[in-house]
Formats: structure tokens, sequence, C-alpha cells
């Protein structure tokens, strides 16, 4: 069974700020039905730290992520990523206990998405972070793959581990459906707010 999370954009004329739903389901870890892939479509996947052959197409992803990332009427922009950056974040990650299982789905041998999942060494709850799918494959299911892709590369890290966090805007209705077919549900919400305290 799996508990998971859902992150929502704070209601039109709350005023700056962001709000996040929490949600959360138990579901069984099992294979979804996703679609077939066709000759010139891959998943390919890691744990750890991403394989050189990968570092390139990957920051292609965060770049995208970092664009679309539902901000609400918070002022934060996206942050400017390069390879550099991206090495540093995911060394970071390791130094302080985290395990990354990520997947990547290629079309001609070019990204089109991907999805991540993290584990930590003293924490029983997982966290799904990123899932992402290029604008020019959406509509594809390659979410729906991505992810049934990761859960079962999770078998070999998640040692007993039953309990996945997720976090989903509420204007993604595509991701939200994805996450309804893994029978994801709400756990709880959580706001983000910015003022100004220099007063």
């Amino acid at each position: 069974r799996v508990e998971l999370e859902l992150t929502i954009r704070p209601p039109a004329g709350a005023g700056p700020g962001g709000a996040t739903h929490e949600l959360g389901l138990m579901l069984q870890w099992h294979r979804v039905d996703v679609m077939r892939m066709s000759d010139d479509t891959e998943v390919v996947g890691w744990i750890g730290s991403t394989p050189p052959a990968y570092v390139d197409e990957l920051l292609i992803l965060h770049r995208q992520m970092e664009q679309d990332v539902p901000r609400g009427e918070l002022s934060r922009e996206p942050l400017d990523l390069d390879l550099e950056r991206l090495r540093t974040s995911q060394q970071r990650l390791a130094d302080t206990g985290w395990t990354s299982v990520t997947s990547l789905v290629l079309v001609g041998g070019e990204a089109a998405g991907y999805t991540e999942v993290l584990v930590h060494r003293d924490d029983e709850v997982m966290v799904q972070e990123d899932t992402l799918v290029l604008p020019a494959h959406r509509g594809r299911r390659f979410g729906q793959l991505l992810k049934t892709a990761n859960l079962q590369r999770l078998e070999p890290v998640r040692e007993g581990r039953t309990l996945l966090q997720t976090f989903t805007a509420d204007s993604n209705t595509a991701m939200r459906a994805t996450n309804t077919k893994f029978g994801f549900e709400p756990a709880d919400v959580l706001y983000e707010c910015e003022g100004d305290v220099s007063a």
C-alpha cells in the first residue's frame, strides 16, 4: 500500500500566495495498464546519481519543469538551471541521506519525460517528486508509463516501505487523472503565502 499527497493552487482572489493540497491514498503495489510502446519509444532508469549519458537530457526536462510548475500568485521566479547546479543538487541529496530513483522516457533517442522518487535512509515515507512530460509528447500516457516503471524500480531500495507522498497542482488535470488511476486520494492542504515584512 502507498500513501500519496496532492498539491493544489490557491483559489482565485486569495491574494499573493499558493496552496498545496496534500492528498493521501492507500493503494496496492501493482502494475497499471499502460500504452504499448512503439519501436522508437523506450523507458530507461537508474538508482542514484544520473548516468553521464542522460545528464543533458535530464537537464532539458528539469528546465521545462521549472517553467511549468504552478506558482499561483507567488512572485517566485523559475530557477536558471545548468549542469553544475543540477549535479550540486543531486550530490546534496545524496550527502543528506536521500536515494533518488528515476525513470526517463525517450522517443527517437531524445528525452520526452521523466519522474523521480526520493527515499531517505531514516524515513518510512517515500517522496514522489517531479513527473513531467514535454508539451510535444503530452496526451500519450507517458506520465502513467513513467510512474509505473518507477514503482517497479523502487523495489530494490524501498526495503518494506509502503508510504509514498506526491504533490500535484489542482490545475494539472492530466496528472491528477493519472494519479487517480493509481488510487491517489487527498490527505491535507499546504498553503504558501508571501508578504512584505520590511515594515
